[in-house]
């Protein structure tokens, strides 16, 4: 009698977890891969800046002087702007000066990025991308918006072939870095 009863206990068990899962499988099927999204609208006072790819320039020889040498790829700058009340807006950019693992300076750096494209049709001639001649320790632009609407995600891509580095003479070898820093002017401009 106490084998029948721990067989039809087993039975038991066994088919609530048989089933139970049957139907948690189903629930999984039946709801598996679905996604929902809802879009609202942004309401920010500026534009963000999403992403801006690095600058790399490889290895050089300390005698390339007065060489222009070109980036190892293209600058590529993201950008959202989805806000409901759009209005002028510049991103403009800034170079602190190369330095090694010493500290020590580059000599004569002189950072140049050529005018780019915009990866994205809806700017429709309304934002405008500007080369940057030399950059400095001074903000200096290189996108520019209208703020007619919002033009949500915007790319722009300046080639590497666009984007030089050269430098003076007298310089130690090393590892030379530099920040650039990127900030987003909202104005009436």
């Amino acid at each position: 009698m106490k084998l029948n009863k721990k067989i039809l206990l087993f039975s038991v068990l066994f088919g609530w977890c048989l089933f139970s899962q049957e139907s948690a499988a189903a629930q999984i099927d039946e709801y598996g891969g679905q996604t929902s999204l809802v879009i609202v609208p942004l309401d920010e006072e500026a534009p963000r800046l999403y992403e801006v790819s690095d600058l790399q320039f490889g290895d050089q020889s300390v005698t390339d002087t007065k060489t222009e040498h070109h980036a190892v790829s293209d600058l590529s700058i993201k950008l959202l702007d989805s806000r409901q009340q759009p209005t002028s807006w510049r991103l403009q950019v800034k170079l602190d000066a190369f330095k090694n693992e010493a500290q020590q300076t580059l000599k004569a750096a002189k950072l140049a990025i050529g005018k780019g494209t915009f990866i994205d049709s809806n700017v429709d001639n309304e934002v405008i991308g500007y080369p940057v001649s030399q950059l400095t320790t001074a903000y200096q632009p290189i996108i520019q918006a209208t703020g007619k609407k919002d033009y949500g995600w915007i790319t722009y891509t300046i080639p590497k072939e666009q984007i030089t580095l050269s430098y003076g003479n007298e310089n130690q070898a090393g590892e030379y870095t530099a920040t650039i820093s990127w900030q987003v002017v909202n104005a009436d401009l």
